[in-house]
Order: structure tokens, then sequence, then C-alpha cells
């Protein structure tokens, strides 16, 4: 059954059984700070909402049957440093969370239950094997927190090939995210990653990662894919079990928000608006994406995608001085342009970004990247990118910049 339908039929019966406390979800400003020329896709791959349905049905996991836990494997300590000494509370933490799990074998485990006040919430993980491979399956209990939208899909441009993702908002107010992508985003193989976090009307998250290997990072595969569904992913998310275990912590709703960083950054509406509107004339425009302080589109001339982001940000003209260009143009209203030619950082052979990165006098800057290629992490489609560097800097120096909220 494809991902979605798989997804789409547990949704279906979705019924209430994650209730909420009510009150409003924490507000997660969605701030960067990135630059244009390096997307941090690891944080993409953090910030991924895969959420489980809340309001799951348990009735989605199939029952344990004689599966057993043994003491901790090497493999698992020695790719998870920061296990503490373990507990009688630690141990109710992964027996909850082993008896949620379909059956099979769990080969070891540990999990903690310290709480915030160690600045660490619950959590556990087993090596587990269904009789076709043993996979590492873990799962987090936590707080949304400002500056960490986990609600979202996320940008599949900065992702591999492959990668996808559904995002289910819950008749309880819930968020669920589904991701199957893999644990590297770049050429290196490694195992998939299949996730699933669940974020709940009154602020808190419960995520579950699968791996098809015995560790997070193996070099080798144990099996062609995770074990868990997305039904199966979501309904663990979703279990009213961990509901008993999140009532211990402090209301997230009466914790008091930080100031998120950067929040005067230009919204992605605006900032998509424009990018459309300086793109040359006669290329279809397609696949666009839009988020604070940054967005792109994918554009074909006739003669293979391009795909072309910007970056806007709003420096202080006193400390621009900071910002080091190596062969700045100077134009006659004081725009520094800075342009850029060669290999993309997420890429194979071939792949080439070209960039122009400008700075007007009032402290705006916008830098415009292109790819000959669709997306990150894919093959080129073209041998240079779709807009000359000409059309680069122009598209990156127009006037319509200027009248950003």
């Amino acid at each position: 059954m494809p991902f979605e339908d798989d997804l789409g039929a547990a949704l279906r019966r979705t019924g209430a059984t994650f209730s909420t406390d009510g009150g409003a979800l924490v507000a997660t400003a969605h701030t960067r700070g990135r630059r244009s020329r390096r997307r941090r896709t690891a944080a993409v791959v953090g910030t991924v909402a895969a959420v489980a349905a809340a309001g799951m049905t348990a009735a989605l996991v199939v029952p344990r049957g004689d599966a057993q836990s043994t003491g901790p494997a090497a493999a698992v300590t020695d790719t998870n440093p920061g296990w503490g000494p373990e507990t009688p509370s630690d141990r109710k933490m992964l027996a909850l969370f082993e008896g949620l799990l379909p059956e099979g074998r769990i080969l070891s485990g540990h999990a903690t239950d310290t709480g915030p006040a160690a600045d660490m919430w619950p959590r556990a993980q087993v090596l587990w094997d269904d009789g076709r491979g043993a996979s590492t399956i873990a799962v987090d209990l936590s707080r949304a927190t400002p500056g960490r939208d986990l609600t979202r899909c996320p940008d599949l441009a900065t992702m591999k090939q492959g990668s996808a993702c559904t995002r289910t908002e819950l008749a309880n107010g819930s968020v669920l995210v589904v991701l199957k992508t893999w644990e590297y985003q770049d050429e290196r193989e490694g195992p998939e990653n299949w996730r699933a976090v669940l974020t709940t009307l009154d602020g808190f998250v419960i995520a579950v990662d699968e791996w098809n290997a015995t560790e997070q990072k193996a070099e080798h595969t144990t099996r062609d894919h995770p074990p868990l569904s997305a039904a199966q992913l979501a309904a663990l998310v979703g279990a009213p079990e961990w509901r008993r275990v999140l009532a211990s912590f402090p209301d997230p709703s009466a914790t008091p928000e930080e100031p998120a960083a950067g929040s005067g950054e230009v919204s992605g509406k605006e900032i998509l608006e424009r990018l459309k509107a300086v793109m040359p004339p006669g290329l279809k425009i397609t696949e666009p994406v839009g988020e604070e302080g940054y967005a792109h589109v994918t554009v074909d001339d006739g003669h293979g995608a391009t795909l072309v982001e910007v970056n806007v940000q709003r420096w202080d003209p006193e400390r621009t001085g900071d910002l080091r260009f190596s062969n700045p143009e100077t134009l006659p209203d004081g725009t520094l342009v800075d342009t850029e030619k060669g290999r993309g950082d997420k890429g194979g052979a071939g792949i080439r970004q070209w960039t122009a990165d400008t700075l007007r006098p009032d402290g705006l800057r916008v830098v415009i990247a292109e790819l000959n290629s669709g997306a990150y992490h894919r093959p080129p489609t073209r041998s240079a990118p779709a807009l000359s560097m000409d059309q680069l800097v122009a598209a990156a120096t127009d006037s319509r910049w200027n009248s950003l909220g």
C-alpha cells in the first residue's frame, strides 16, 4: 500500500483517545539565520513534523506476543552516549515503549525518565527484530519550544530524492507529520530514517524514529526498509499511554516564551512573491516554497530544471562591515555585489552553483543562488543553471526587494 494510502487508512480510524488538556499550542517562531549558500539540511530533517496521530487507537498496534527484553547491548550503548544509570522509573518507561511495539523480539533497550528538571525529557530506544531483520526504534517525549517548529513537513527540495512527507491536522487540534527519508541527505549510503512526530494542542511532542539498521548511523542495513508502516508509526505516537507520562510534567502553556531570535525577518510569503516577480520572462516556475527569511522556486526554460533560492537578511547599517566579500563590485547607489561560480556543496558530480550576494547601503542583504538541478541532492539537469550571471545579479538588485516589510 502506498505511503499516503497507508497513513490515510490509519487516520480514518482515528478516535479521540489522546485528548489534550486545552490551552494554546506553544508558539514556535521559525527562525533560521541561514546563509543561502549553505542551507542546513540536518536542521531541516530535525524539524520535520513527523507527528503521530493524536487520538489514534491502540488497536492499530499488534500485541507484542512473546517478545522479550534483555540487557543493554553495546551496539546501542556505544552509539547513544548520555544514557545515565538505570532507575525504576527508567525501567517503567522502557517497559511502556516495549509494550506498545508490534509483535517482535526486543534484543536490547535503554530508557530515561529523568524529566525536564535535569534538562532531559523521557526517551527510550530498543533494538527490535520482527524476524525479518533487526532495526533501531526510538521514542522521545518533549515540549514544543520557540524557534523549533515540529508541525510542518520539511522542504523536500533540500532532501534526498524519494523522500516523502504527509502533514495532517487532527480534529482535536494536534498535528501529525510523517516523514520517510534517509539518515544521510547527501550521496553517502546509509539507513533509511522513517519518523512520526505528534504535536498536541497543549504543546507536547511525541516523536518516534526508526531505522533499517542496528544503529542510527550504521554502515550496513539489515533490511530493505524500516519495519513499522506509516500507520503503525502514527498509532505509536498517538497511543494514550504517553499522556500518563506527560501528565507529571509542567504545563507548557504556563512556561514563559522566549523571544524568538531574528523575529524581524521578512515573511516567506512576501519573499516568494518578490522572487517570482524578479525572474526573467519565459521561465516556467514551479514548486514554490517560502519561509521566514527564505524562499525558493524551480524554473525551467525548456532545457532542464533549475533550483533558484533567495535569502533575505536585514543588517544594522553600522555593522555591515562585519561582512566579508571576496571581490565585490560597488554599484552607483552604493550596493555591493559579489558573484561566485562554483561546485554545489550538496550534490554529486557535475553540480554547479552560481551565486549573487548583494548588500544595500541600508543593510538589506539579498542573496540569490541557483543550481543546474531542480533540487539539492539530485543529479544535474543541464550543464549550467538556467539564469545567466547577469540575470542573477539583476534579480538580486531589483528595486522590488526594497519594499519588503
